[in-house]
């Protein structure tokens, strides 16, 4: 596995977006404003262009060293992660591997991250006992949606939290392991071999 050849990978892929479109972005939406004044202006006269310009700075430079230290590739491609809720984690990865999602699922879904540790069901149903189950999958970096990627990791309510990476509908993801998160930690339940060809 190489680290840094994938992070510089994608943050070439990230800085196609410029930075006037993540400015509009921010600038458009009031609540954001309204977090970044709350952070970032502590009682001084700091003009709305400043406090953004600023931010998106520091969140460029956050992002790169997000990327060197958790990034990971395999045979050109990216591991990536998502969480999900299921009450029986094993029969879920039985469904995987027969290519019928449960739950309701028809696909995998588009939202990703590219850090283990951030692979939480943010709207996840935990009722009945279900729990967090993680998929690991690999993508080519021609199936992930650069702007919408990069809008959600400027996004000042949760862009530093969850390292996003947004896939294009239906982008081919190949699944190899199942893992779960118990408070103890994250254990492995299934690494598939040969590993599943499935959709985003």
């Amino acid at each position: 596995m190489r680290y840094e050849p994938v992070a510089k990978r994608l943050l070439g892929l990230l800085s196609k977006i410029s930075d006037s479109t993540i400015f509009r972005e921010i600038r458009d939406n009031d609540r954001f404003l309204e977090i970044l004044q709350e952070e970032r202006a502590q009682g001084y006269q700091i003009s709305k262009k400043e406090i953004i310009n600023d931010f998106i700075g520091d969140r460029w430079n956050q992002l790169t060293s997000y990327l060197l230290e958790n990034a990971k590739e395999y045979d050109g491609k990216l591991f990536i992660y998502r969480s999900i809720t299921s009450k029986d984690p094993l029969s879920f990865g039985q469904a995987l591997e027969d290519s019928v999602l449960t739950n309701g699922y028809k696909r995998l879904g588009i939202f990703w991250t590219w850090d283990f540790r951030t692979a939480r069901s943010i709207w996840g149903d935990y009722s009945a006992g279900k729990q967090d189950v993680i998929i690991t999958g690999l993508v080519d970096f021609e199936a992930i949606n650069i702007k919408e990627t990069v809008l959600a990791n400027f996004n000042p309510t949760f862009g530093s939290k969850e390292q996003e990476i947004t896939l294009k509908d239906g982008a081919p993801v190949v699944v190899t392991e199942l893992s779960k998160r118990t408070i103890d930690g994250i254990y492995s339940i299934k690494r598939f071999k040969p590993p599943l060809g499935l959709t985003a």
